[in-house]
């Protein structure tokens, strides 16, 4: 009798110290016992785990498959975060694909992405409201994504994401209100939000096909592709990018770190700057950018400057492409290579171009290697190659004997010396520094293409 006594006595303390955190998993409860492996569940796989102190369901290049219940239903855990890494994939049948009933945020990291797809409805909450947040998500069934009590607290969030709603019975509907942030209804053209219909509507009709919602433009394009509200910090997410490539909006800057960039199907272009003013490219080590078109084209006033180097080639029109803007080269290394080398529109009066104690290499075979500009400011610069060639403002490009010139222009700092480098190194100081003054603890063959001052002395590696 005892001994009874005390088994039911550790087998009620087993059950209290069990905690349940208020969410299912494929129709499992998540609790203490399973919340750091959920792939333990059947038709869970890749990487599900949730922290309780944070209340964050982590999907890490998961896959949920599920019938008669949610991949994940949310009843209880107010504020559940389901943070999102790398591909994840939920499929259901005869139940929503996730079904929130408290405030439930899904975020990612900017590449993240999920797709739900259900025979009823791909994402349903009832009671609160749903956040969609830094993520690319896809929702198709017969319902997209929908509210189910017709209660005010009902409101959709996206905020900075590419969302695809699809259902054949309302792709976004039945919700209390539609929040975009960062973010616009891109497809179908002129579908809104419609309080009446309390859904996504086209002329005063729920929309039932696939409504596609994307992130807010900067401006500026990478391979053809926008920077955006979703992708700026990490732009090798496009396809054809390498390297490290990343955007500050703050500072308006497009930071180069040993990136390559191609865009070589027909017509392409690799960076391209429309609406951003007083626009910087920062260079770091080495980098690359092929295109068909231009390889770079700027239609606001820009800067390229840093201690890296630039290579910018054009198969089949122009390396450097400054539409209608000033464009400063600013302590750095350029070399561009097209039909045209750097070119101007027109030559109107706003295409000027700066070169500013920098190395340039600029080569336009087909028509010309500077031209289509207003102006060329050399400061603390010289042509150097070819010997005699100069800008002529009649012509509106550097010329040689009178003719646009079409082979290799060499732009180079006025001399060898240390005196003319703005960068705070004694004459005569041993070791290599960049511009900027700093000693670099590389070798001389190690170093990306640059202008360097190395015992005093400036070089230029090509």
């Amino acid at each position: 009798m005892f001994l009874t006594l005390v088994l039911i006595m550790m087998s009620s303390a087993f059950v209290m110290a069990q905690e349940n955190y208020g969410f299912k998993v494929a129709g499992v409860d998540v609790t203490s016992d399973n919340y750091l492996n959920l792939t333990e569940i059947s038709g869970v796989s890749g990487k599900v785990y949730f922290d309780p102190n944070t209340r964050t369901l982590t999907l890490d290049n998961a896959t949920i498959e599920a019938n008669d219940c949610n991949a994940i239903l949310n009843e209880t855990c107010d504020n559940l975060l389901i943070k999102l890494l790398g591909t994840n994939t939920i499929n259901v049948t005869n139940s929503a694909g996730i079904y929130t009933r408290e405030s439930t945020v899904i975020l990612g990291d900017g590449g993240a992405k999920l797709s739900v797809k259900s025979d009823l409805c791909a994402l349903l909450f009832g009671g609160c409201p749903l956040e969609i947040n830094n993520c690319w998500l896809e929702a198709e069934g017969k319902w997209g994504i929908s509210a189910s009590y017709n209660e005010a607290e009902e409101v959709l969030t996206i905020r900075n994401s590419h969302v695809e709603a699809k259902g054949t019975s309302g792709s976004i509907c039945d919700i209390a209100g539609l929040k975009l942030d960062g973010c616009h209804i891109d497809i179908p053209s002129k579908a809104a939000y419609d309080a009446d219909k309390k859904a996504v509507a086209l002329n005063g009709e729920t929309v039932k096909e696939k409504v596609v919602i994307e992130p807010n433009s900067y401006g500026i394009y990478i391979a053809d592709k926008p920077v955006t509200t979703l992708n700026y910090k990490d732009l090798t997410s496009i396809y054809g990018v390498s390297g490290s490539v990343s955007y500050d909006p703050d500072t308006k800057t497009l930071t180069l770190d040993n990136a390559t960039i191609e865009r070589n199907s027909t017509d392409g272009t690799g960076i391209v700057n429309k609406t951003v003013s007083d626009f910087t490219v920062k260079l770091i080590g080495k980098n690359t950018v092929t295109a068909d078109l231009a390889s770079m084209v700027l239609n606001q006033t820009s800067t390229i400057t840093g201690d890296g180097s630039l290579y910018l080639t054009s198969k089949r029109f122009c390396g450097l492409d400054m539409e209608g803007a000033s464009v400063t080269i600013d302590n750095t290394s350029l070399f561009v290579k097209g039909g045209y080398g750097i070119a101007g529109f027109i030559g109107a009066e706003s295409e000027v171009l700066t070169v500013r104690n920098s190395y340039v290499e600029a080569e336009g075979s087909g028509s010309g290697s500077i031209t289509l500009i207003s102006n060329l400011i050399l400061d603390n610069c010289a042509i150097t190659q070819p010997v005699g060639a100069e800008f002529d403002a009649d012509q509106k490009a550097v010329v040689l004997n009178g003719e646009v010139f079409k082979s290799k222009v060499v732009i180079e700092p006025d001399n060898n010396s240390i005196g003319t480098i703005t960068a705070d190194v004694p004459a005569r100081k041993q070791g290599i520094y960049n511009l900027n003054g700093v000693k670099l603890t590389q070798q001389w063959d190690d170093l990306p293409a640059g202008i360097y001052i190395v015992d005093g002395v400036k070089r230029v590696k090509n």
